[in-house]
């Protein structure tokens, strides 16, 4: 994938100049930082294709950094990079706001394998976000605004990675109505890539995560068994976070 830029930030240097020589030459632009200051100088800047992001930094944790970003309205793919191989670490980095996660040490061609595969499914939101994300939805207290590309419950910016707001936004865009789980594939990847039913399922299992953060019943979301999934239009239009 030829003229697409990374940002890698990672403290360890020798690991900087190995992966930022191996990734020049699949032909991306590499720039790099040491700190998560020093990637907020650089974002102020330019805001690159794909950023690689590493768990520990001096002067914070990665995992908040990439919170903040989604906060922010950055939606490109992030690939969190730890030295932890237990599942809650690689939960809370998803749950972050993270698109794929990978433990150290790795293989510097699986982590090419992941971004060229996050590229990838980066690159089929184009169609997706014209037809999904284009206009804006508000329901309850729920407000999807199309413009920052961002839902919001109440006053609270909901941190969803750009497959879990696509998933959403169709759910809230039909709520009250079933959608199959190839439904929402056919949202997610309108170029007709072939869909993972597990990929939904642990999407909606995400998002129903993130959502009871913020006090609503992870029951908003319904499962119906052998149909797929709904958004529940009575709880929809009766939550707050006052309450």
């Amino acid at each position: 994938m030829p003229n697409l830029s990374i940002l890698l930030v990672d403290d360890d240097l020798k690991l900087r100049l190995a992966l930022t020589e191996y990734l020049s030459n699949a032909g991306y632009s590499m720039s790099t930082a040491n700190s998560i200051g020093q990637m907020q100088t650089l974002l102020l800047h330019s805001t690159p294709d794909l950023l690689v992001l590493d768990r520990y930094l001096p002067d914070g944790n990665g995992f908040d950094a990439c919170a903040d970003l989604r906060s922010a309205h950055l939606h490109i793919p992030i690939i969190m990079l730890t030295a932890s191989a237990e599942d809650a670490a690689r939960i809370q980095g998803l749950d972050s706001g993270a698109d794929d996660y990978m433990t150290k040490p790795f293989n510097p061609r699986e982590l090419l394998a992941r971004i060229n595969a996050a590229l990838r499914r980066a690159s089929a939101f184009s169609t997706t976000e014209v037809s999904v994300l284009s206009s804006d939805i508000h329901i309850g207290a729920f407000r999807y605004l199309s413009n920052t590309r961002t839902l919001r419950l109440d006053d609270h910016i909901v941190p969803l990675t750009r497959e879990e707001l696509v998933v959403f936004v169709s759910l809230l865009e039909k709520s009250g109505t079933v959608l199959s789980r190839l439904q929402i594939a056919q949202r997610l990847y309108p170029t007709g890539k072939t869909h993972n039913q597990r990929n939904i399922d642990m999407l909606i299992s995400r998002i129903r995560q993130k959502l009871s953060v913020t006090l609503v019943d992870k029951s908003l979301i319904k499962t119906v068994r052998g149909s797929g999934y709904l958004l529940d239009l009575d709880q929809l239009q009766h939550i707050s976070t006052s309450s």
